[in-house]
């Protein structure tokens, strides 16, 4: 009797692993479509509004003019959302270019203000004025933020505070070049 046994643990794991991939590969794609289709009705719905407070707003009340306006802010407020998704969604090259890091870290911070706001979590910034630029890629700075920013408020079910703060570095890069530390903290 010959008996041959292999192990084939890592083997499964890694199947299971591209199979995760995969289903996100999926994901993020059927993501970036829905997000493109809302953008489309989106853009129109915010346009006619804006159009009947510009034109109209003397000829209706106020009550009315009100709840325009509230239109205009939502849907500019899924705008942001959906572009947000778009951008993540989106493949980006590797390019690095100059820019203020308080950019990207505003950017994701838009994308979870209400989740954020409706679980009770404070958001404060501590971004001072005197942080110099960097090079980076702003797309993978923002998938970076929002990443950080969604783990605090999936760490905070009870409601709490978030905190960013950018700071420069004091030793900075070879070459003299500028160094930002950025810090997420929640409660």
């Amino acid at each position: 009797v010959l008996v041959v046994a292999q192990d084939v643990t890592e083997q499964k794991r890694a199947q299971l692993q591209v199979m995760q991939a995969g289903r996100l590969a999926a994901v993020g794609e059927l993501a970036g479509h829905v997000a493109h289709e809302v953008n489309n009705p989106l853009s129109i719905i915010s346009g006619k509004a804006r159009l009947l407070l510009s034109d109209r707003r003397g000829e209706m009340s106020r009550g009315v003019s009100l709840e325009i306006e509230k239109i205009v802010h939502c849907s500019d407020r899924v705008a942001r959302i959906a572009q947000g998704i778009l951008s993540y969604c989106r493949p980006t090259g590797s390019r690095r270019l100059r820019l203020d890091i308080r950019a990207p870290i505003r950017k994701a911070k838009s994308m979870i203000d209400e989740r954020a706001r409706t679980a009770g979590i404070e958001i404060e910034e501590r971004l001072g004025s005197a942080l110099p630029p960097i090079h980076a890629n702003a797309g993978e700075m923002e998938q970076v933020f929002l990443n950080l920013f969604l783990n605090a408020l999936d760490a905070m079910p009870e409601g709490g505070k978030l905190v960013v703060a950018g700071t420069r570095d004091g030793k900075g890069l070879p070459g003299g070049r500028p160094c930002v530390t950025v810090t997420v903290e929640d409660t």
